[in-house]
């Protein structure tokens, strides 16, 4: 493991001591119960992702590639089956640079472990020469960035000219409101949730002291262009509409005003015929479904 930043500073913000419980704890996990419990997903689902991901980049994967906020470094392990030189896996909490991502590599990678380099480091200073990268994921780590425009910039000087930063993140209509956002960030941690994260079940613990924020669509765009990205994708994956629902939401004469129900037409044009209307109330919809609430940035350095 390569570290980038002092272990003590770093380890006492609550959001970090928090996994790094969890990521000691999970030691008496498999490989495929740990990255189930920290990214709610399997292994099948994080390669269609990247499957799915090759579909919309303008180039082939290849040559050195970041991910940052790795978690458990599943999607660098995937990353790294292409044909990549290697992928450094950054990550804040140490204890899953030092022994969950190994893992995890060694178990999906065998004798090509070495591709994955596992980092302790941050997205936001990533000590590496300034051009050097051909290609950035990140999925749902960026939402816990305190300030996106530095940690987009972070990025963009890393990446090559005409390098790749693909994000599958979460993303909210302008339409939601500041209250509405608080609301979110205020909700506790379940005591399941505090148990599997190794901690006393009578924490309280909210979203916001995990680090996280619940960014709008503007919020996003707005840091990612200030910093020089070309963006070629941006678009919200949504439940799949059926043609009744449709139906009856024509036929109805109450309109229900979340973002869902606003875009219900444009989101089942563009899942049963594929065909896309960019949306400038909302966030456009993905043809693709099955993963509900993320979206997909495509964003090339020029």
């Amino acid at each position: 493991m390569i570290s980038w930043i002092n272990k003590k500073e770093f380890n006492q913000r609550s959001e970090v001591m928090y996994r790094n419980n969890f990521a000691k704890k999970s030691l008496e996990l498999n490989v495929e119960e740990v990255i189930n419990k920290y990214t709610y997903l399997d292994y099948n689902k994080a390669y269609k992702i990247v499957e799915l991901i090759k579909k919309y980049i303008p180039k082939s994967l290849s040559g050195v590639g970041l991910e940052l906020g790795a978690g458990t470094g599943i999607f660098s392990s995937i990353l790294a089956s292409n044909n990549i030189n290697h992928i450094y896996a950054i990550e804040l909490v140490p204890a899953l640079a030092e022994l969950v991502i190994p893992r995890v590599a060694k178990k999906y990678l065998q004798n090509k472990k070495g591709k994955v380099i596992p980092v302790h480091g941050s997205f936001d200073n990533i000590k590496l020469p300034d051009e050097s990268i051909d290609f950035i994921f990140e999925y749902d780590s960026f939402h816990h960035s305190n300030d996106l425009k530095n940690t987009f910039f972070e990025s963009y000087k890393k990446l090559k000219s005409g390098g790749t930063l693909i994000m599958f993140d979460k993303c909210h209509s302008d339409s939601l409101s500041d209250e509405e956002i608080d609301d979110m960030l205020n909700i506790t941690f379940s005591k399941e949730l505090l148990k599997d994260q190794g901690l006393h079940e009578d924490l309280i613990i909210t979203r916001r002291q995990n680090g996280e924020h619940e960014y709008r669509k503007q919020e996003w765009l707005s840091a990612i262009k200030d910093c020089g990205f070309k963006v070629l994708l941006f678009r919200k994956f949504y439940n799949k509409v059926h043609l009744k629902q449709l139906y009856w939401y024509i036929l109805s004469k109450f309109k229900l005003k979340n973002e869902y129900h606003q875009n219900l037409i444009l989101i089942f044009l563009a899942q049963r015929f594929g065909i896309i209307f960019e949306n400038s109330i909302g966030i456009t919809p993905m043809k693709e479904t099955g993963f509900k609430g993320k979206t997909l940035g495509i964003l090339q350095k020029l």
